[in-house]
C-alpha cells in the first residue's frame, strides 16, 4: 500500500545563495513544476493547503511578487 504524500515531502527548496545564480528562466521552470506539483499533490486529496506557506516561505516569493 502506498503512503499519501504531501507537498513538503516533494517541495524542492533553494537558498537565497543557490536561487541568485539561477537565470529568468531557470527561476520560472522551477515555479511552474512547483506549482504543478502542487496541483498534483492536493488532487490526491491533501487536505492541508501548502501553497500559502509555499509562496511565504520560498525563496522565488519575493521574485514572484516584485519584492526583490
Amino acid at each position: 500500500m502506498e503512503m499519501p504524500v504531501t507537498f513538503e515531502e516533494v517541495a524542492v527548496y533553494f537558498s537565497q545563495e543557490e536561487w541568485a545564480v539561477l537565470d529568468q528562466q531557470q527561476k520560472e521552470l522551477y515555479q511552474d513544476v512547483m506549482r504543478g506539483t502542487y496541483e498534483l499533490v492536493t488532487s490526491m486529496g491533501e487536505g492541508v493547503d501548502y501553497l500559502d506557506h509555499f509562496y511565504e516561505t520560498s525563496s522565488w516569493s519575493a521574485t514572484r511578487r516584485g519584492r526583490v
